[in-house]
């Protein structure tokens, strides 16, 4: 039986520390040793972002970082190229698994780091982005959150937000709803 694994900060982790962590080794609970372990096949890799870390830039530099996340899954797939690829595609991970290599399919969680301009869409699409958290644990230019507060449960997509998952639809990307309020599902 193969394995695909919908979700890993593993990314993150590595630009957070200072041992020179990589795919090949480290303490996560992602590395191609344990993926091989598990009979993984695809692996998607979440570029995530946490508003607080970013008081003074906000979402201009939550969307900076997506950018070094993507930046580095590209490295650990230079070191490791024979072991894992990125696929952008159903056809990349049929080719990947010929090939006996691991499909890694890069996220976005926190669709806030558009901060309203759907060309980053397009852009991170591009870089091989192929799923997004529109919603994460605070409200943002695409919608609401997932909520305790009932009335804030009620709210929903925000028309930028509607648009951007039209978008994702076009670019045959997926949206994860996992945050979202019951609005916004």
């Amino acid at each position: 039986m193969k394995l695909i694994d919908l979700h890993c900060d593993t990314i993150g982790k590595f630009l957070k520390s200072e041992t020179g962590e990589n795919l090949g080794q480290n303490d996560c609970c992602v590395s191609i040793p344990s993926m091989r372990n598990g009979n993984t096949m695809v692996q998607l890799f979440a570029c995530f972002t946490y508003l607080p870390e970013f008081p003074e830039e906000g979402y201009e530099g939550s969307y900076r970082y997506v950018h070094k996340m993507i930046d580095c899954m590209e490295e650990q797939v230079e070191l490791f190229g024979n072991d894992i690829q990125i696929a952008r595609s159903y056809e990349d991970i049929v080719e990947n698994e010929a090939a006996g290599r691991i499909s890694s399919i890069l996220t976005v969680e926190e669709g806030g780091v558009l901060n309203g301009q759907m060309e980053r869409l397009d852009i991170l699409h591009e870089r091989g982005i192929r799923l997004m958290t529109p919603i994460w644990n605070f409200e943002n230019c695409l919608g609401h959150p997932n909520s305790r507060d009932a009335e804030v449960m009620k709210k929903g997509l925000k028309p930028f937000g509607r648009d951007v998952v039209e978008r994702m639809g076009e670019l045959n990307m997926i949206v994860d709803v996992s945050h979202a309020s019951d609005g916004t599902f």
